[in-house]
C-alpha cells in the first residue's frame, strides 16, 4: 500500500514531473551564494535560540528537529542536490504533475515534507492567482489520497471553500470523518464536509 499525492495543473498533460531549470550563474556563484544565504540564516538561528529561555528553547529545538529529520535522509539529500531540482513555480506555468509517493509505514516520517511541498505550491498557486486578475490559468487540481495521515495543510478549510473561485480544484480522499478531525481539528473538518460541492460515500472493506 502506497501513500499518494497528485498535484497537477490542468492542459499541461500530466505525463512527467516537471523539473526546475538550473540558476544560469556559475556552478561556483551558485555555491558562493547558497553557503552566503544558510551562514545568515544559520546566524539569525543561534542568536534567536541565544536569547529564548533554555526551557522554551529546548522544545523549539525539538519540534525543529523532528520537522527537518527527513532531510538527513540520503535519499532526500541526493534528490534535492541537483542542478535540475524541482521548481514549483515551473510547474504551475506549465500545467505539469507532481507525484507525491511514500509507503504507508514511511507516511509520517515523509509528514513533513510533503507538508512543506504542498504548502509552497498552494502559496504559489494563490499568488499567481491574484496575479492574473483572480483565477489561475491553468487550473490546479489538488488531488489528496489519505489526506489525514501523510500532510498537515494549514487553512486546508480555506483552500477547499474559496479555491474553486481561484482556480484550484481540492479533491480529498479519507477513510471517515474522524479521521480527518483527528489530523487538522473538529472546525475544519466540519468545515470541509459541508463546503465541499460533492461527497462520494463509499462503504468499508470489513
Amino acid at each position: 500500500v502506497r501513500r499518494r499525492c497528485a498535484v497537477g495543473g490542468h492542459g499541461g498533460g500530466g505525463r512527467g514531473a516537471v523539473r526546475g531549470r538550473g540558476n544560469r550563474l556559475p556552478r561556483e556563484a551558485q555555491a558562493g551564494r547558497a553557503a552566503e544565504r544558510e551562514s545568515t540564516a544559520a546566524g539569525g538561528w543561534r542568536t534567536a535560540c541565544g536569547q529564548t529561555p533554555e526551557k522554551e528553547a529546548g522544545s523549539i529545538v525539538s519540534a525543529a528537529r523532528s520537522a527537518l529529520s527527513l532531510c538527513l535522509d540520503d535519499r532526500i539529500a541526493r534528490a534535492t542536490a541537483a542542478s535540475d531540482s524541482f521548481e514549483p513555480a515551473e510547474l504551475l506555468t506549465a500545467g505539469g504533475t507532481l507525484y507525491l509517493v511514500a509507503p504507508a509505514e514511511e507516511a509520517e516520517r515523509c509528514r513533513p515534507l510533503f507538508s512543506a511541498l504542498l504548502q509552497t505550491v498552494l502559496r504559489l498557486a494563490t499568488a499567481r492567482a491574484r496575479a492574473q486578475g483572480g483565477v489561475l490559468k491553468p487550473r490546479l487540481l489538488l488531488a489528496l489520497d489519505e489526506v489525514a495521515n501523510f500532510a498537515r495543510i494549514p487553512r486546508l478549510s480555506s483552500y477547499v471553500s474559496t479555491g474553486p473561485g481561484q482556480g484550484i480544484q481540492t479533491l480529498l480522499c479519507f477513510h471517515d470523518l474522524a479521521q480527518l478531525a483527528h489530523g487538522s481539528g473538529h472546525d475544519v473538518a466540519s468545515t470541509v464536509w459541508t463546503t465541499v460541492r460533492a461527497l462520494l460515500l463509499l462503504h468499508g472493506q470489513a
